[in-house]
Order: C-alpha cells, then sequence, then structure tokens
C-alpha cells in the first residue's frame, strides 16, 4: 500500500496530478495485479517453492525503485518534454512502468495464501483480511509517520531493507541458507549504493534540464520543485507549473485591475498564489490588511525566501484552505482574488463554484468585488473554452448581479453586486500608481472594452451552472486537455463500458458478485475521497485514512464471513449483493440536502463515511463467501477470486473519476452505480444454477 501511494504521487509529479491521471494510475495499478493473479496458474509448479518466496520479496524490494528511476528516465526520451502527455501516452506508459511490479504482487498474493493455509486451516477469507490488514496498516504509517517527514526515495529504500530482512529470514528458517545470505547482502549494500549514484539529483535534473534544482521538498500536499533559469525562478508542484518569479505581467493584472476598482480598499484577502509578488503589488495601494491564505506550507517558505512574500506589518498568512477561511472566518472585506490556477482537478474546480462564490458573497462588505480568472483564449475560442468560459459567467451572475471579462495575459472575470468599471488604464493614471505594464502606455481603454464585448457576445447564456457535486466547469477543462491532445474521448468510452459488459455476462455468477463488489467498493471510496476534497481541500494530508476506512471495513467483512454457516450460501452472497444496490442509494440524499439545504458539511462527510466502510464490510463479506462457493484448491481460489475483486476495483477506479461524475455529476453517479449493482444481481441470479462451474 505505501509502495502504492509513492508511486502513484511520482507519476503525478512526472505527467501532471488531476483525477484523469489518477484513475489512470489506479486502474493500470488494480489491472496489471488482477492479471499476476490469474497468471499464477502458469507457474504453479514454481510457486510451490518455498524459494519463489524470495524472489518475490527481492522482486518487491527493488523494482519500485526501478520504476521510479525509469519514470524519470523515460519521461523525457519517450515523451516530448514540455509538452502535455496525451490519454494514450499516459495510459501506456503508466501500464509501462507499473507492469513488472504489479504482476509479481499480484502473483503473490496466491502464493502467500498458499503457503499460508496451514496456519489458518484453508481459509482464503483470512488470508485476504490479513493481507488488507496490511493495507490499513500502510495507510496509518505512511499518513502519520512518513509523508511529512522524508520523501518518496527514502521511504521506498526503508521498504526495499524491510523486505529483503523479511525475506532473508523466512528462507533461513526454511534452511535455503545460500539464498537467505545473498538477499541479507543486497539489503546492506542498497543504502550505499544508491547514496553513491546520488539518484535523487541525477533524476531530478532528467526531469528538468538545463535548470538549476533550487528546491525539492515533499509535503502532505504534494511535491514542490523549485528552479532556476535565467535568473526566473520556476516553482512546479506535482510537476504542473503553477507560477514564475518575474512573472510581472500576471501580477499586475490581476492585482490592479481589481484595486481600482474602488476609491478606498482596506481589506483584502488573497486566495492561493500569493508566493510569485502578486502581494507586493497590493502594496501599492494604501491598504490597512492584506489576508494571504495558501494551503501548501513550502509555498509559503519559499515565497518568503525570494522576497515575494514580504515582512509586512499589513500582511497575515493563514497556512489553511482557502474555502475554509472563509466558511470560519469574521472578517469582511473589500477585494477577494481567487488566484488559483484554471479548475483542472476536482480540488480547483471547488473553487469556481456556485457555493464558493456565495460564501465569499457573504464576507464581501458593501460593494466588495471578488476576482477569478481563466486561461487566455487569445484571438480564438474553441468550443471547450467557449464553453468553460461561459459556465463560469452564468456560475457568477447566479450569485452577483454584476459580471464584467477583462481579456488580457488571462480572461479575468470580476463579479460585484455593484457598479464594475474597465476603464482600467484611465484609473491607473488617476490614481499616480507606477507599473511596468498595467498603464496608460501599454494598455488601450478602448482595446480592452472591444475585447470584452466580442467575448460577452460568444458566451452561451444558458450555459450550466457549476456546482461543487456537478463539476461541469472541471469535465470542460478535461475537455480542452482532451482536444489538446487529439484524445478520443467516445472510442475511449465505449471501449471501457464494452469491457465491463463483457465481465458482466461471461464471469461465473460467484466471481461476478466479487467484480461488482470490487467495483462498488473503489467507487464510493473515490465518491468519499472527493467529497472530502471538495469540502475540506485536504485531500492529499488524509487520504491514507480515508482508504484505511475502507480497508478496514474490507478486512472485517473478510474474517467474518468464515463465521457465516448456513446451508444456502449462495443466497447470502445474493442478499449482500441486494445490499450493494441499496447504498449508492442511500448516498444520495446527502447531496442533495447539502446542495439545496445547506447540511452541514461535517454531517455529510460522516454520512458518506458511514456507508464507504458499510459497502467495504460487505465486499469482504463478498469475497470470503466467494471462496467458500467455489469448490477448488486454495491457489485456484486465491487467483479466481482476487483478481475478479481486482478488475472490478480497476473499473470503478477509471470510470468513476474519468466518466461518471464530470459528466453526470455526484448523484446521477450514485444512482448509474445502483442500477450496475441490480443488473448484475440479476444475472447473478438467472445463473444460479451455475455457480460451480469454471
Amino acid at each position: 500500500m505505501i509502495t502504492q501511494i509513492i508511486i502513484i504521487r511520482e507519476l503525478l509529479s512526472v505527467l501532471g496530478g488531476n483525477e484523469l491521471i489518477i484513475g489512470i494510475c489506479t486502474g493500470s495499478w488494480m489491472l496489471l495485479t488482477g492479471i499476476g493473479a490469474l497468471l499464477n496458474k502458469k507457474f504453479e509448479n514454481l510457486v510451490k517453492k518455498s524459494g519463489f518466496t524470495g524472489f518475490i520479496q527481492i522482486c518487491l524490494s527493488v523494482i519500485p525503485i526501478i520504476i521510479v528511476f525509469c519514470l524519470y528516465f523515460f519521461k523525457n526520451h519517450l515523451l516530448l518534454y514540455g509538452i502535455m502527455p496525451n490519454f494514450i501516452q499516459v495510459l501506456l506508459f503508466s501500464l509501462l512502468l507499473l507492469l513488472p511490479y504489479c504482476l509479481i504482487a499480484g502473483l503473490a498474493f496466491p502464493v502467500f495464501a498458499h503457503f499460508a493455509a496451514k496456519e489458518v486451516t484453508n481459509k482464503v477469507s483470512k488470508i485476504y483480511a490479513l493481507e488488507t490488514a496490511g493495507g490499513v496498516a500502510g495507510c496509518i504509517i505512511f499518513t502519520f509517520f512518513l509523508s511529512n517527514k522524508t520523501d518518496s526515495w527514502n521511504i521506498l529504500l526503508m521498504l526495499a531493507i524491510i523486505n529483503l530482512l523479511l525475506g532473508s529470514g523466512y528462507l533461513f528458517f526454511k534452511n535455503n541458507f545460500i539464498y537467505s545470505i545473498i538477499i541479507f547482502a543486497i539489503a546492506l549494500i542498497i543504502i550505499p549504493l544508491f547514496n553513491i549514484l546520488k539518484i535523487k539529483d541525477i533524476t531530478l535534473n532528467m526531469i528538468y534540464p538545463d535548470q538549476q534544482i533550487i528546491l525539492s521538498e515533499e509535503s502532505s500536499y504534494g511535491k514542490l520543485v523549485v528552479t532556476k533559469q535565467s535568473g526566473q525562478l520556476n516553482y512546479y508542484e506535482n510537476g504542473v507549473p503553477i507560477f514564475s518569479s518575474n512573472n510581472v505581467i500576471e501580477n499586475e493584472e490581476i492585482i490592479h485591475f481589481g484595486m481600482v476598482q474602488r476609491d478606498s480598499i482596506k481589506d483584502v484577502l488573497m486566495i492561493e498564489g500569493g508566493s510569485g509578488g502578486a502581494l507586493l503589488e497590493i502594496l501599492k495601494y494604501p491598504v490597512q490588511n492584506i489576508i494571504y491564505t495558501c494551503i501548501n506550507p513550502l509555498l509559503i517558505k519559499t515565497g518568503k525566501l525570494s522576497g515575494n512574500i514580504p515582512e509586512n506589518n499589513k500582511i497575515q498568512i493563514f497556512n489553511v484552505d482557502g474555502r475554509f477561511f472563509i466558511n470560519n472566518t469574521k472578517k469582511y472585506f473589500d477585494m477577494v482574488f481567487v488566484n488559483t490556477s484554471e479548475p483542472s482537478t476536482i480540488n480547483l474546480n471547488r473553487f469556481f463554484t456556485k457555493e464558493f462564490f456565495y460564501d465569499i458573497k457573504k464576507k464581501l462588505k458593501p460593494g466588495g468585488i471578488v476576482i477569478t480568472s481563466l486561461p487566455s483564449t487569445a484571438n480564438y475560442m474553441s468550443n471547450k473554452q467557449l464553453s468553460m468560459h461561459s459556465i463560469l459567467n452564468t456560475t457568477l451572475k447566479s450569485v452577483y448581479k454584476n459580471v464584467e471579462i477583462i481579456p488580457a495575459s488571462r480572461n479575468y472575470f470580476l463579479a460585484s453586486d455593484s457598479v464594475i468599471y474597465i476603464n482600467i488604464a484611465e484609473k491607473i493614471m488617476n490614481k499616480n500608481i507606477e507599473n511596468q505594464y498595467v498603464n496608460q502606455y501599454y494598455i488601450s481603454d478602448i482595446s480592452l472594452k472591444e475585447y470584452s464585448e466580442t467575448i460577452e457576445k460568444k458566451l452561451i447564456k444558458n450555459a450550466d451552472i457549476n456546482s461543487d457535486f456537478r463539476p461541469v466547469e472541471f469535465y470542460n477543462q478535461l475537455g480542452v486537455w482532451y482536444e489538446k491532445t487529439s484524445t478520443n474521448t467516445l472510442l475511449f468510452t465505449v471501449i471501457i463500458v464494452a469491457i465491463v459488459f463483457l465481465f458482466i455476462f461471461f464471469l461465473n455468477p460467484v466471481r461476478l458478485g466479487v467484480f461488482s463488489s470490487g467495483l462498488n467498493i473503489s467507487s464510493i471510496e473515490l465518491l468519499l475521497i472527493m467529497t472530502f476534497q471538495i469540502l475540506y481541500g485536504y485531500i492529499y494530508e488524509y487520504i491514507g485514512l480515508l482508504i484505511a476506512l475502507c480497508l478496514t471495513g474490507l478486512a472485517l467483512g473478510s474474517y467474518f464471513a468464515e463465521k457465516i454457516n448456513v446451508n444456502n450460501k449462495y443466497k447470502v452472497f445474493m442478499n449482500r449483493q441486494f445490499m450493494l444496490v441499496l447504498i449508492p442509494l442511500f448516498i444520495v440524499p446527502s447531496f442533495i440536502l447539502y446542495s439545496n439545504y445547506s447540511v452541514s458539511s461535517l454531517i455529510l462527510f460522516i454520512y458518506i463515511s458511514l456507508f464507504s466502510f458499510g459497502g467495504s464490510l460487505i465486499g469482504g463479506l463478498q469475497f470470503g463467501l466467494s471462496t467458500k462457493l467455489q469448490n477448488k484448491k486454495i491457489l485456484d481460489k486465491a487467483r479466481l477470486s482476487y483478481s475478479a475483486d481486482l478488475f472490478g476495483s480497476f473499473a470503478g477506479a477509471l470510470i468513476i473519476p474519468l466518466l461518471l461524475i464530470p459528466v453526470w455529476g455526484f448523484v446521477k453517479t450514485c444512482l448509474i452505480l445502483s442500477g450496475f449493482n441490480l443488473l448484475c444481481l440479476l444475472i447473478m441470479w438467472l445463473k444460479r444454477n451455475y455457480i460451480l462451474i469454471n
């Protein structure tokens, strides 16, 4: 579990972090691990030898380090530098990298099930419970002891040594002394060898060629890398460039387009984006208080070191999520700058929703203004870009009386219940503000007005409103990404849906139930994680605990499945499947109540957490019962049930974040999930007389 978290985070930092990348990488992991479990049949004679476990331990120790090195090495050899990889490239890249580790990890479960069978009286479900309990432990250890204490390389080295020592000890007690000594020797030399080769420095230089690495640190919010090139500092968060020093144009635009709107602005709030120099521009005005919220402490640290966050009594810095601050502060503001990147993730989308803008409105003084932005469309606006701008415009107008768009290096949206001015150059001159770019010499008020009116005329008047639990803006941002990378989303959708339906109609009914529960567990877990992210924005810090909650239910369900001693076990199996039909339906009211009746976010999260735990508990029971319903050897029971579970998890990990939530939102996703479980239940009932076949 720790290795999975580390490698997926590294993939995010190299390929660019959003839910699409997470879905592809997680799905690839589950798919390959499931295939590995099935391949166990091909190596049945070999895996029964105790020495084979030593080989597995060596692979599980060394391969993760090789994967991360190859990830950095092949990024600029297989993918063009500076070009965003398309969907097919990301999928093939992740499959290629994860292939060796995941196949062996999938192969390992039936192997260990075979050797542990005597100790647990031939009960595969208890072995599965032990494996899942290890996942729970991994999540907790990573969250509380590793994520903020050291970097990925050190964690992988630590895991390698633990695995090697366990393998060496196991073989020693099995009297395989030669293999035991070899593995122990590898454990002794791996750390000094790693330090001598300076692997970490080499890999960073591969990703950022011709740039001096100033800082590379990891926090619970991801990896931050700061590079220096031609005197400019470049900031990358999870591999995505977030801002650069000396970016005078954007810093001046977002600040002065807003600050010139009122004669007297005393209290200013900036949400994110202040570590690149924008705060210095605010200080050109006679403000009294500036509050800057930034969730990543490393950005605050680097901003202070570079001088972009000056020491000034007027500036207060809060290391918290911007939405959390808005909902809990008692302060009121004349101006609120939402200086985040475009809504390319669910996390960023929450700063572009109706709920968020309404929360800001409650904290604005009379005449107060909020300003946000989207990437510039220059002289051409594609259909997806048009839709993205239209949605933001409609969303803002659903909350504020007046909305104006000022096109520049980005397209800036200003919203207020009072008048908004677009004669920026004139107002800058009247206020006698000295700027390098935003002034009467470089900006034409006539041109700004013409460009603004042109964009306004193009916008779709009845565009959808972006909301927390129907993130249409995020979906459109994905559409822009698909357009830029020439990805055929319709073809991808058809292929994935076709694969899922092949599983539904051709799987043995018992393994269909396990497949369905695996899909259900991963889907509800993703719903829980995204809900937490939308409500609190702390996803990187608490994702380990959320996964641990799911795995705990899975482990307990699998363990207690052995205590079910009834004659008609298949009837119990189908009853549990019916409960999987109901669980998504019970989640639906929580989203409706939150969106329409302002139900407490804490109550919403606790409510969904209970159903996530319940769904995992039922999934564990399904897995345990499936092993009782199959009249097969331990190895076959383990590989067939384990692979079906992982294939279901693969489908859920890929379909939920990439297709269902962006297109239909959280409520309809739950309804579709319930309908899918009902279809599986119907097929299981029709095939009830064939449960022991294949």
